[in-house]
């Protein structure tokens, strides 16, 4: 997938967006949003980008154990700020903990992967990271909907994206396996629709459609 938004990328981001190409943005975070401030993307940001997800363990990720070598790698093969990619780090008193990548933005599907230190997991960050993103890609992208994947046994991820207001669209059966290959986990995919977020609605999902078939 290119990553700009091709012939028109000013046509798919909304008025007053904050997104720009070649930036990496830099927002604050206590347990609500306090204050967003952007700075320019740099090479000098590659071994905070490394550090931070070498010195931490990612459970719910695909390599839940990262290796120096594999961070970098990991850099190496992202993109971290295009058209089609934001990346924002989260702070906490000034410090980081946590790292954000929105992709896809030019599709009318959006992702995302949150990626959250250990030691501020479980205390309300994550799901006013994830309000904050919604409205942040709906009010400045052309996208129709917002998607997440995350493990089933994900019950944390999970809880936060209902609160939220996604909705739980799929679920993939032993799709997951994980890193040391021992065993292979379901994956579930959960989605929010730009008019449902706008309107305070929830879309239902149509589970019982094969009776017909």
């Amino acid at each position: 997938m290119a990553d700009t938004c091709g012939g028109g990328a000013d046509r798919r981001k909304k008025e007053g967006s904050a997104a720009e190409p070649c930036r990496l943005t830099k927002v604050s975070f206590g347990l609500i949003l306090l204050m967003v401030s952007k700075r320019a993307y740099l090479a000098i940001d590659g071994p905070t980008v490394i550090d931070f997800l070498h010195d931490e363990l990612w459970p719910f990720h695909a390599g839940p154990v990262v290796t120096r070598a594999e961070a970098v790698e990991h850099f190496d093969r992202a993109t971290y700020a295009s058209d089609s990619v934001e990346t924002w780090w989260l702070d906490l008193d000034e410090t980081v903990i946590g790292l954000v990548r929105l992709f896809d933005l030019c599709d009318d599907t959006a992702m995302f992967d949150v990626r959250l230190r250990q030691a501020n997991r479980g205390c309300g960050v994550g799901t006013s990271t994830v309000r904050w993103l919604t409205e942040h890609i709906f009010s400045h992208r052309e996208c129709t909907r917002i998607e997440a994947t995350t493990r089933a046994d994900n019950i944390a991820m999970r809880r936060t994206l209902l609160r939220c207001g996604y909705v739980k669209e799929a679920h993939y059966r032993a799709s997951w396996p994980a890193q040391d290959g021992s065993k292979i986990y379901d994956a579930v995919g959960y989605a929010i629709l730009e008019e449902d977020w706008r309107h305070g609605t929830v879309t239902p999902v149509e589970w019982n459609d094969e009776s017909s078939l």
